[in-house]
């Protein structure tokens, strides 16, 4: 997996998803996928030694049906 590969639509109603990046709060520095429709989504992760770009992008684009 790397930056560059597209994320999949939802898995619930076809939306399309995007990548966030949390920039101010509780949870400022935390990362997670989101629908943009009806804004289901991953687990926030915070990437404290590793990026956590590519398990988000592998756990939003192999999930189960």
């Amino acid at each position: 997996m790397n930056k560059k590969e597209k994320l999949k639509r939802c898995p619930f109603c076809g939306g399309k998803s995007q990548y966030v990046e949390i920039s101010e709060r509780e949870n400022e520095g935390g990362e997670y996928i989101e629908c943009t429709k009806c804004l289901a989504s991953t687990s926030v992760m915070f990437p404290i030694k590793d990026d956590v770009h590519d398990i988000l992008v592998e756990h939003w684009n192999n999930r189960i049906k």
